[in-house]
């Protein structure tokens, strides 16, 4: 997010343009490069990381969520965005939350068996998009 602005009526968001699509799409339709897997792992670690800093879990994090930004000439990944934060949560440090949320093939297990999970689901989704990404 770049501004917002806001009048009587409305508010507007000003968003920085990614033209590049959504990750999803992009595995679909390329085989990636061991150098593109390894750039979007440590920008996604790098993001969660922050994220974990600033007290937020994202809880639905996958490839549809990550928006990527493509080498004009190689139509190689160069960078990420992560995206979509309409599930997500600011947590206490080691609070533990109940709510069943996200995409059940990116969730951890115990987010599915309803178990109680702290803000690390999140980096166990990052496992599945690793696998995602060099198992295609």
């Amino acid at each position: 997010m770049k501004e917002t602005y806001e009048t009587k009526s409305n508010m507007y968001i000003i968003m920085e343009q990614v033209s590049g699509g959504e990750l999803f799409d992009h595995i679909k339709t390329y085989e990636l490069e061991e150098s593109e897997v390894s750039l979007t792992m440590y920008e996604l670690i790098c993001a969660i990381n922050y994220m974990q800093v600033c007290g937020v879990v994202h809880r639905d994090l996958k490839p549809e969520n990550i928006l990527i930004e493509k080498d004009p000439d190689t139509e190689e990944i160069r960078h990420i965005k992560v995206t979509d934060f309409g599930l997500s949560k600011i947590a206490r440090p080691n609070e533990v939350m109940s709510e069943s949320c996200g995409t059940p093939a990116y969730v951890a297990p115990e987010v599915l068996h309803k178990k109680g999970y702290k803000k690390q689901v999140d980096m166990w989704t990052a496992g599945v998009i690793f696998y995602t990404l060099v198992c295609r």
